[in-house]
């Protein structure tokens, strides 16, 4: 007897089907956390044993000669190394749970009165080559955000192409906005990112005739999040010697794992730095993704020309002029003059990131060394301001960062001297002191927002050995800039540039060979007496 295969009604099937996608989505997604779950504990444990067997590899040796003498002096880098990221960690845990939630509550107050609103609302975006989505995304979550918070703006769009132009206008007229919002799209001259943002600047001057208000630069890979306006501009009504603040950061990471640890790691770290910093009303940067200026500040005519026109008097290379690092020159403009600037750690932004192509380690390296070129070019100067008009511990943060790249590679020069005489033992006891602090900071990162994943000791000892090697070669070359996804660079003429190179490597050789030589010698004396 055959038997008819019966069906069943249409919403019936619809919900069954629904029913088995959801079923499906759920087991994918267990498998996928199993799979995380494992390859992490798996990980974990392999570094755990490691560490366990370095340590009692080392513990099983004797004492070794004249290498307790050699360990103070290592001991006290490393006490000021550990202890200076230990200042960084409370001052940060203090800011967050102490100074920040009782600004943020003065800021909530502020914000339910109508009249402290600011006059005007200016935003800057620059983008170069975005894709139509990237477009969207940005502009409709902007011109949504300045809807809703109902302050007269004007958007000024610093485009490449007029296919990005248009897509924009039909982005604001189909969003139907309020008549509050104004759009001026510019394109962009070829030049870089600092002419386009002057160019942007001035049309502000000409729309905001008053100079009130707030002025927004922002990048045009940067989404806004809702309630992001009323969650900054009230610090400017609380605050009147505040300049400028920037808000955390979110990354919408392109590429595989490496990359997305990498920037969770980096973007944790900045939460940190920018959090303890904020405790005395400093930053080091006012990042160029997304950072709120106040208006008379940011359409100043001084201010918009060291934006676009910056130059760095150096004692080698003479005037340089900075062709990166717009973030900095904006900083530094706001902090010579004895501005306050704050960060928000509770006001996101959304940032798409995506490694240059070349590999990981190829693509890191050019990322550093356009971010390291841009600190080493600004903080001389910043520097020479003193600790009186900037305060003792900014200061002090920006001597720190000159320091640092020197004192991380004091730990593998004392390891070769000792493995150079004989003291084997000093290598199980180098690795296992590595891994030990790198867990701690893994374990730190996690708890400032990033991923408790085993790449992170690894990029972590990345970040310092290479990053201090390019931070060495950046400081002896500093006209060498580029744009990683521009192909826009500058320096001087071909002779003039060959002959600066020839001197910044042999300048570069004799420091490096001056410092090794300086460190086995400490080494050799402490271990003789």
């Amino acid at each position: 007897m055959r038997s008819e295969a019966t069906s069943l009604p249409a919403p019936w099937s619809d919900a069954t089907g629904w029913l088995a996608d959801g079923v499906k989505r759920a087991g994918n997604e267990v498998r996928r956390l199993y799979v995380s779950f494992a390859t992490y504990s798996l990980s974990w444990s392999v570094y755990v044993t490691a560490f366990l067997f370095l340590l009692a590899v080392t513990l099983s040796q004797s004492p070794v000669h004249g290498i307790d003498h050699v360990v103070w002096p290592l001991g006290f880098i490393a006490t000021w190394r550990y202890g200076w990221q230990l200042t960084h960690f409370l001052r940060a845990e203090h800011y967050r749970n102490k100074v920040f939630p009782r600004l943020r509550r003065q800021a909530t107050t502020v914000a339910a009165d109508p009249s402290t609103l600011p006059e005007h609302v200016g935003v800057v975006v620059t983008s170069y080559q975005m894709s139509a989505s990237e477009n969207f995304g940005v502009y409709s979550s902007l011109f949504q955000e300045l809807a809703a918070y109902g302050v007269p703006a004007t958007v000024v769009a610093s485009v490449t192409d007029d296919g990005d132009a248009r897509l924009i206008h039909q982005i604001f007229n189909e969003a139907k906005l309020p008549g509050h919002i104004d759009l001026i799209t510019q394109l962009q001259a070829g030049t870089g990112k600092r002419d386009a943002m002057a160019a942007a600047l001035r049309a502000l001057q000409r729309s905001n005739e008053t100079g009130e208000g707030i002025v927004v630069l922002m990048d045009g890979d940067t989404v806004v999040t809702p309630g992001l306006m009323e969650k900054t501009c009230p610090f400017f009504t609380m605050m009147p010697d505040l300049a400028a603040l920037t808000v955390n950061n979110a990354a919408e990471v392109r590429g595989g794992a490496l990359a997305q640890t990498w920037y969770a790691m980096r973007f944790a770290l900045r939460n940190l730095y920018m959090s303890s910093l904020s405790l005395s009303r400093r930053v080091l940067c006012l990042t160029g993704r997304f950072s709120v200026f106040r208006a008379s500040v940011a359409l100043d005519t001084a201010f918009v020309e060291r934006l676009q026109l910056d130059i760095l008097n150096h004692w080698r290379l003479g005037k340089l002029p900075m062709l990166t690092g717009d973030d900095k020159s904006t900083w530094y403009h706001c902090l010579k003059d004895g501005w306050a600037m704050i960060y928000l750690p509770d006001t996101y932004v959304s940032c798409m990131e995506e490694l240059p192509k070349g590999g990981f380690l190829n693509a890191s390296a050019q990322l550093m060394q356009r971010w390291f070129g841009n600190m080493l070019r600004n903080s001389d100067r910043a520097i020479t301001l003193g600790p009186r008009r900037m305060g003792l511990f900014t200061w002090w943060c920006l001597v720190d960062q000159r320091l640092s790249m020197w004192t991380s590679l004091t730990g593998p020069i004392f390891l070769a001297f000792f493995l150079l005489q004989g003291q084997w033992v000093a290598l199980p006891a180098y690795l296992s002191i590595v891994l030990a602090t790198r867990f701690i900071q893994t374990v730190n990162v996690a708890h400032q927002g990033g991923l408790a994943s085993p790449f992170v000791p690894l990029l972590l000892l990345h970040q310092q050995f290479v990053g201090s090697f390019i931070k060495i070669q950046v400081l002896f070359h500093l006209d060498r800039q580029k744009w990683t996804r521009q192909n826009i660079d500058s320096g001087p003429a071909a002779v003039h540039q060959m002959r600066t190179s020839i001197h910044g490597d042999w300048l570069k050789g004799l420091v490096i060979t001056i410092f090794i030589c300086s460190m086995i010698t400490f080494a050799a004396i402490a271990a003789r007496t």
